[in-house]
C-alpha cells in the first residue's frame, strides 16, 4: 500500500496554519509558492467567478514533491473545510468538489493521451447525505478539468474514499479507504482501512477504468 499523500508532501508535516502566518513551502523546490501568494490569486478567482470560501478557512500546501517538480503546480487545501485548489502560473483552479466531504485526498501524475504534457490525476470526495468519491483529471495542455471515474455510474455507491497507487506509467491501482479524521483536520488525517478496488490504465490514448473487488 502506498504512503499517504501527507507523507509525500513537499514539506513533510502539514501542521502549519495561516493564523500563525507561517507559509508552507517546499524544501529545495524552485517552484515554491507561499500561502499568501496563493490567497492573492484565490481572491482574483473568487471575484471573477462569484464563488466563495468558508469563513475561517486555513489553507495549507499539500503538493507531493513529484507533482511540484514535474508539473510545477501547487495544490492548496483548506485544512478545516477541505476546499481544494490548483495553483498554476498565477491562476487558481478548483479541483473537484468538497462540500460535506474531504475534497482532494490524493494525486498522481499521468499522460494518458501521450502528448508529452503531464496531467494531474486526483481523487476527491464530497456529498451531503450521500458521501461519494470520484477521480478527476486536470490536463495542462488545454487547462481542462474533468471527472473520469464516478462509481455511481458504474453501479457502486460507498460511504468511503479512495487513494491512488502508481504501478507503472499510466497504470494506477485504486484503493478503497476509510479515514480517521477524529482530529477534524486534514493535516492529521490517517488511513484507517484499505483494500484494492480498481485500476486505471491507458487504452487508445485515454484512461480506461475497471472497478470491483479482486481487480
Amino acid at each position: 500500500m502506498k504512503k499517504s499523500i501527507l507523507s509525500r508532501t513537499a514539506s513533510g508535516l502539514l501542521a502549519i496554519c495561516l493564523l500563525a502566518a507561517c507559509f508552507l513551502t517546499a524544501c529545495g523546490d524552485s517552484g515554491k509558492v507561499s500561502v499568501e501568494t496563493f490567497l492573492a490569486a484565490l481572491d482574483v478567482h473568487l471575484a471573477e467567478t462569484g464563488a466563495t470560501v468558508d469563513s475561517g478557512a486555513e489553507f495549507i500546501d499539500i503538493t507531493p514533491k513529484d507533482v511540484a517538480k514535474e508539473i510545477g503546480c501547487r495544490i492548496f487545501k483548506d485544512d478545516l473545510y477541505y476546499a481544494s485548489y490548483l495553483y498554476y502560473e498565477d491562476k487558481v483552479y478548483p479541483l473537484g468538489e468538497w462540500e460535506s466531504g474531504y475534497g482532494v485526498v490524493d494525486m498522481e501524475i499521468s499522460d494518458f493521451n501521450g502528448d508529452g504534457i503531464s496531467e494531474l490525476l486526483y481523487a476527491y470526495s464530497f456529498g451531503d447525505g450521500l458521501h461519494k468519491w470520484q477521480i478527476g483529471l486536470f490536463d495542462f495542455a488545454d487547462m481542462s478539468n474533468r471527472t473520469i471515474v464516478d462509481p455511481i455510474y458504474e453501479g457502486y455507491t460507498f460511504m468511503t474514499d479512495v487513494v491512488l497507487e502508481k504501478n507503472a506509467d499510466n497504470d494506477f491501482a485504486i484503493h478503497q479507504v476509510t479515514f480517521d479524521l477524529s482530529s477534524g483536520r486534514f493535516a492529521k488525517m490517517t488511513i484507517a482501512t484499505s483494500y484494492k478496488f480498481g485500476r486505471i490504465t491507458k487504452f487508445n490514448n485515454a484512461p480506461s477504468v475497471e472497478l470491483g473487488s479482486g481487480i
